[in-house]
């Protein structure tokens, strides 16, 4: 995960990162993905669909 995080910070100009700012980093996308997942399985799942499609996730930014 650490060169992920690295290379978002770059393109914006970041030279240096420190250990804290990772794991601090870390925590917050994670616990973002688990919720976008989250809704996106209720969604579908209110939709009686067995397939997540790229329709669902577009509904979920509404």
């Amino acid at each position: 995960m650490k060169p992920t995080i690295w290379c978002l910070a770059h393109r914006v100009g970041v030279k240096r990162i420190s250990n804290l700012i990772y794991k601090e980093t870390y925590g917050v996308l994670k616990i973002f993905t688990e919720n976008v997942i989250c809704d996106a399985m209720t969604y579908t799942g209110q939709a009686q669909r067995r397939k997540m499609t790229p329709l669902s996730h577009h509904f979920l930014e509404k």
